[in-house]
């Protein structure tokens, strides 16, 4: 039997077939619900990888240009009032 290896880390390869090889802005158009909320899911996906500057930089346009009623633009947010202390 075939055995395979897991990490802990979840992969950024996974989010390609949701956003396509660009940024999420680029696939889905900025404005949505679905933006919000797949964008903040792919944030926290950057933020579990160590790419903080990239998950601050989605959180802001998701706060700035989404719908204030989605789910992603919640929790986006309230994971920029964390991370600021403000």
């Amino acid at each position: 039997m075939a055995t395979e290896k897991y990490t802990s880390t979840p992969s950024l390869s996974y989010f390609p077939r949701f956003f396509g090889p660009q940024p999420c802005s680029n696939a889905i158009p900025p404005g949505t619900s679905e933006h919000a909320t797949r964008g903040f899911g792919l944030s926290a996906l950057y933020r579990l990888n160590g790419k903080s500057a990239e998950a601050d930089a989605l959180v802001r346009e998701i706060v700035e240009r989404d719908p204030e009623n989605s789910f992603g633009r919640i929790a986006a947010e309230v994971d920029q009032k964390r991370a600021t202390g403000k």
